[in-house]
């Protein structure tokens, strides 16, 4: 299969969408077969404006969704919040998780129940953090998975809408075949449905809801007593065998409640799953690109789509020497002009070169051939004079 080629143009359209655009344009040109942004909300992400210049709005994002399907090149962007992956999954036709994002949990686990193809970064990473992320795909899940959006249940306060999240939960509960999943509490979780349920003033709750919260107090109190049973409910039998951080993290509250939009088809995530090998310096030293590093991604985990590289050095030598050495997806930061200001531009190459890479990329991944040792076609008049 061909290596899959990612121009990334993540923010160098400098927060403007005319930028992106030709952006777009010139990944097409240079024979990319996606080109990817960014999206995000800087004041969400960081707390603070320090990015907020490089953002797109949602209705941006649309028009350059719009502009890639017209010229024919797949648009790819990495969401940094839930919002952003509710906003973008129908839109995409996978979705591209950043190296900064394998701990942030309540967007891993919306990626998950999106049911799209991940591809995960995996710069920062040692196998044990990389571990923590694959395991929010698991290979095995129920008949139908939950479409759903992930929400702190803490936030509703009147009747009704708990009544729709309790609803909506029951609908989760239901298609994920594990009754008590989502109703439990572990230790330091953020508000549950139960907890939503029991602020609700007495008199206002229905004689349902009465029952559902008696119901619930009982679970609560089960997951109380045994929170190693209630996560293994939750998150499914794997997490048994979930690296200690990611253990940890669920039991510090890093998971949120979900909530059901209706229901996906069975998918196996992990082989939907690509890793890409990256180090996350802008440009990248030679020294520290440790390309074999591949190589343990595979072993670990044989099954997965496949592993690719992210590259962040300057040129294109190590891009090209990645693809030899069997990356799958190959990544590379695409500018209009490297002398531009901005935080990825000095990491990036211009299209004409991109285009040089995309060539050189297809001329390598032609010579790489097969594992089975046997004579070629142009070899036979030689071996004639040689083995007659």
């Amino acid at each position: 299969m061909s290596v899959f080629v990612i121009a990334e143009a993540g923010v160098n359209h400098d927060g403007r969408v005319g930028q992106a655009l030709l952006l777009a344009n010139a990944a097409k040109e240079a024979g990319a077969d996606a080109v990817k942004f960014q999206h995000f909300n800087s004041a969400r992400l960081w707390g603070d404006d320090r990015i907020a210049h490089l953002e797109l709005s949602d209705a941006e994002m649309v028009n350059v969704k719009w502009h890639c399907d017209a010229i024919g090149i797949e648009f790819l962007c990495t969401p940094f919040g839930v919002p952003e992956v509710e906003f973008l999954a129908p839109l995409l036709k996978r979705v591209k998780v950043a190296s900064g994002c394998l701990e942030r949990w309540d967007l891993l686990a919306a990626v998950r129940v999106t049911g799209l193809p991940v591809i995960l970064s995996t710069g920062m990473a040692d196998m044990d953090r990389v571990a923590g992320a694959v395991a929010m795909f698991p290979r095995l899940l129920s008949e139908k998975v939950p479409r759903v959006v992930i929400q702190n249940i803490s936030k509703l306060t009147s009747t009704q809408d708990v009544s729709v999240a309790l609803s909506r939960h029951e609908e989760t509960m239901q298609l994920r075949g594990n009754a008590a999943a989502w109703a439990t509490k572990l230790p330091g979780m953020p508000c549950s449905v139960y907890e939503a349920l029991e602020k609700v003033d007495p008199a206002d709750r229905s004689a349902k809801e009465e029952g559902q919260l008696q119901e619930l107090r009982g679970r609560v109190l089960e997951a109380r007593e045994d929170p190693e049973a209630a996560m293994r409910s939750v998150w499914g039998p794997e997490l048994a065998d979930a690296p200690p951080e990611l253990r940890r993290a669920i039991e510090r509250g890093l998971a949120l409640s979900v909530l059901s939009l209706g229901s996906a088809p069975r998918v196996d995530p992990q082989t939907n799953l690509t890793l890409l090998h990256c180090t996350s310096s802008y440009p990248c030293p030679t020294e520290e690109v440790n390309l074999a590093a591949m190589d343990a991604l595979r072993a670990r985990w044989p099954h997965l789509a496949g592993v690719g590289y992210s590259d962040h050095t300057a040129g294109i030598v190590i891009a090209l020497a990645a693809v030899a050495w069997g990356a799958a997806v190959l990544e590379k930061h695409l500018t209009l002009d490297r002398q531009a200001e901005g935080p990825d531009h000095k990491a990036s190459i211009e299209p004409k070169e991109f285009r040089i890479m995309v060539d050189a990329i297809r001329t390598v991944e032609a010579a790489l051939g097969t594992t089975e040792k046997r004579p070629q076609p142009s070899e036979a008049a030689t071996a004639k004079e040689w083995y007659p």
